[in-house]
């Protein structure tokens, strides 16, 4: 049973790091995120080690950690659609550009905040400031919302 979880954690991590690498640029992974993964890691080995010693577990502590991770470093803009996170799912979706309803756009200092809407739901992103010009340039044929 373990080694099918494993699988199943190492097909959501091929889908999204392969959404990741279509991306022309990558949305920006919040510390947050980063110590969210770190500290999921660390509980899934401690409670291995306290638990069950094996090392299939400390593989699975491992993969679920991967697995989160991509799921948060994978969002971005491709050349034909958006890769966004969804709330309800462990995957990332892509949006192509005709689906998207609008698009906001909040300039920070360093990064740019990026607001889509589509599908009756709106996709919260940040990037940086180096993909303003090419989100400002699908902002204007898609229209704010």
């Amino acid at each position: 049973m373990i080694i099918i979880v494993n699988l199943i954690f190492l097909s959501i991590i091929f889908y999204n790091l392969n959404k990741r690498k279509q991306n022309m640029y990558n949305a920006r992974v919040e510390r947050i995120s980063i110590l969210a993964t770190s500290f999921l890691l660390a509980l899934g080995l401690i409670f291995n080690w306290s638990f069950d010693g094996e090392m299939l577990g400390y593989v699975t502590a491992l993969n679920a950690s991967l697995s989160f991770f991509s799921y948060l470093s994978s969002a971005g803009i491709t050349s034909d659609n958006f890769n966004c996170r969804m709330d309800t799912s462990i995957f990332i979706i892509s949006i192509p550009f005709d689906r998207i309803d609008g698009i906001r756009i909040i300039e920070n200092h360093d990064k740019i905040q990026v607001k889509i809407k589509a599908h009756s739901s709106e996709y919260y992103q940040e990037y940086k400031l180096e993909a303003k010009e090419y989100i400002e340039t699908l902002a204007k044929g898609l229209g704010p919302f």
